[in-house]
């Protein structure tokens, strides 16, 4: 009984630390984000093309780290509130700093781990349902060490993932890289069958990985 007791408070402990990092990570992205903007401020006129500053989603990127929270992906929201103070190149004042490391720390990784030097992949894709509307684009980011091939920025685990199930259903999806009709994916419901992936280019390596996933439709399993 003792040791029940020891193992329900040490979950509850668990959860209240999880909560509070969670916490701090909600405070962190405000003050970022009005670090960002004044970043953004400074600038007359648009953006260069080639500057840091014409990533997506740096000027509104405390609502994709609220999304991501919203999700439970809580590593996922903080890589995202990293990638906007290394991109945008912001001083983060020291007050900020520890609570930063504090939760790199708590998730294995490390403030000064920049993905900069990393290949970045972004899948959005189309809803299919009118509550699937409510996290359009449905945007998720990665990170690699190197410029992947296409096979492996569409491995099987990150698509099976990514995509939604409709029950007792095949969903199928034509996908665009960098404006490019790359390949078609046949997705089944909670992979009663597995995930079909057919690529419809060369698989080479691509240095810029922006993929969207276009819906074209769903099809009934039998049984």
């Amino acid at each position: 009984m003792i040791d029940w007791f020891k193992s329900f408070f040490g979950k509850l402990s668990h959860a209240s630390h999880i909560l509070s990092q969670e916490e701090k990570l909600r405070f962190l992205t405000s003050e970022i984000q009005t670090l960002v903007d004044a970043k953004f401020e400074e600038i007359e006129g648009e953006i260069p093309t080639d500057s840091p500053l014409s990533q997506v989603n740096l000027l509104t990127g405390d609502q994709v780290v609220y999304g991501y929270l919203a999700d439970g992906e809580f590593n996922l929201a903080f890589h995202h509130l990293k990638y906007m103070v290394d991109e945008t190149g912001i001083i983060v004042p020291h007050r900020l700093q520890s609570n930063m490391q504090e939760i790199a720390t708590s998730i294995g990784g490390s403030v000064s781990n920049s993905p900069r030097n990393q290949t970045k992949v972004i899948f959005e894709r189309q809803s299919i349902c009118a509550g699937d509307d409510v996290h359009a684009p449905n945007l998720r980011e990665f990170y690699l060490d190197k410029p992947p091939l296409l096979s492996e920025a569409l491995n099987l685990e990150s698509v099976t993932k990514y995509l939604p199930s409709v029950s007792q259903s095949k969903t199928c999806w034509l996908v665009i890289c960098n404006g490019e009709k790359v390949a078609r994916i046949q997705h089944f419901y909670r992979n009663e069958r597995p995930t079909i992936i057919k690529l419809l280019v060369a698989d080479t390596t691509i240095n810029t990985a922006n993929f969207f996933f276009q819906y074209e439709g769903q099809e009934k399993l039998l049984n």
